[in-house]
């Protein structure tokens, strides 16, 4: 199973994720989504965009996702 586009975007939106990114960055981060790129690469783009997360627990969040 992949992660959905949908998904991802209703996490970001509740726990506030991607606070420090662009509406390109945001997009390119869907695009990774749909490609199917590798779920550490996604949770590093969101990590990158947030704040007052770890790494760790982003990843974490998107793998209960699947």
């Amino acid at each position: 199973m992949a992660l959905q586009k949908m998904d991802v975007y209703r996490l970001c939106n509740k726990q506030r994720y991607f606070t420090h990114g662009d509406n390109s960055q945001y997009d390119k981060m869907f695009d990774m989504v749909s490609e199917g790129n590798p779920l550490h690469d996604i949770a590093l783009v969101i990590w990158i965009c947030s704040e007052n997360v770890s790494l760790d627990d982003v990843e974490t969040q998107l793998e209960e996702l699947l």
